[in-house]
């Protein structure tokens, strides 16, 4: 089986290309947007020379395909990366944990259990792209689901799709009109009080919260397979549902804590919504299994806390569908937002502007 990494060009995906049945998603390098292609032998024959971009990468597997996970260096200031030491150096020091790694449960949770004894790990995995700021490796499942408790600070990684993906470009009407809201912000003395409002020894209080510093909270870790994290939704939905929210828990995939989704309803008739997201869930580095994530990202998480606490005591009410949504499983690739993004646009729901509140 083929798979070529070659820097993103929506004219690879046009309507009659057989690429649009082989496409596993964009990822970033630095500051290149990459695309993951898995085309068959025929497909990728029928590729004209001016298609493929001359920096594209094309790797033939000589071992099955196990998960395909994305590893990359994150942007971040250089001063934070005084101390650590080069990406290449990282890396062979990573896999060299890798070679030898055994998946280990973050806890005793029975029907976790259950879903990683039946993941078979094997061990092995297959470089099967390496940059200076990314890799794509093949591993298997067991390993890919904690592989993020494994990568050196900076890093973080993406679980590909096990099967193709549609390319689906943003409609350009719906970019004017998230163009036309935006160039209409003006500065707004009343909006300007609301902010005002906000409890700043509110937000540090459920930070030590979600962290476990308040030592009522039990938490350890929030990583997407603890029971710090569970304890963490059903302590978000209870704090929401007490501002007027409407919360539903979301399941997405299987061991993982479900998203935190919370709505507040348009005064008038309308479908357009607002969403404002944040992740509730975090993980530990270098095998780590304590993950308190204050910054990364309990801060984001407290903050659409004291949002929803402002409503309440403004008694705000809106002309647009607001949601407030905590999202899991975003340390192993974005994986409660991209099943939320989906079930959105399978219902053809009509997003406005969507703004992710991430450290």
């Amino acid at each position: 089986m083929l798979s070529v990494v070659t820097p993103f060009n929506a004219s690879l995906f046009t309507p009659n290309s057989c690429l649009s049945t082989a496409f596993y998603g964009n990822y970033q390098e630095g500051g290149t947007i990459l695309s993951i292609l898995r085309p068959d032998r025929v497909c990728f024959d029928t590729w004209t020379s001016h298609t493929l971009a001359s920096s594209a990468h094309i790797i033939e597997t000589t071992r099955d395909i196990k998960q395909l996970v994305w590893v990359e260096e994150e942007a971040v200031d250089a001063a934070l990366k005084a101390q650590t030491r080069p990406f290449g150096d990282e890396f062979d020091a990573f896999l060299d944990t890798l070679s030898t790694y055994e998946p280990t449960f973050i806890q005793s949770d029975t029907s976790l259990q259950e879903v990683m004894d039946n993941a078979h790990h094997q061990g092995g995995f297959e470089v099967l792209y390496r940059s200076s700021k990314a890799a794509l490796l093949s591993v298997d499942h067991a390993t890919a689901m904690s592989i993020d408790t494994l990568l050196p600070c900076f890093w973080k990684s993406t679980l590909l799709p096990t099967n193709p993906v549609p390319y689906v470009p943003v409609p350009s009407s719906r970019l004017k009109h998230a163009e036309q809201v935006l160039a209409n912000l003006r500065f707004d003395p009343v909006i300007a009080s609301i902010v005002g409002n906000i409890s700043i020894p509110q937000i540090n209080n459920d930070v030590r919260f979600l962290t476990g510093e308040d030592k009522n909270s039990g938490i350890v870790s929030r990583h997407s397979f603890s029971s710090g994290a569970r304890t963490a939704a059903a302590w978000l939905k209870e704090r929401f549902e007490e501002t007027g929210a409407t919360c539903e828990l979301k399941p997405f995939l299987a061991g993982f804590v479900p998203n935190v989704v919370c709505r507040y309803p348009s005064i008038r008739d309308t479908t357009a919504t607002f969403i404002l997201g944040a992740h509730y869930d975090s993980r530990g580095s270098f095998g780590s299994l304590r993950a308190p994530g204050g910054d990364d990202d309990g801060s984001g998480t407290a903050a659409l806390l004291s949002i929803a606490r402002t409503i309440k005591r403004k008694g705000i009410k809106f002309l647009s569908n607001v949601e407030l949504v905590a999202f899991a499983g975003e340390e192993q690739g974005l994986l409660g937002s991209r099943a939320y993004s989906r079930e959105l646009r399978e219902a053809n729901a009509n997003v406005t502007v969507m703004i992710q509140a991430d450290m």
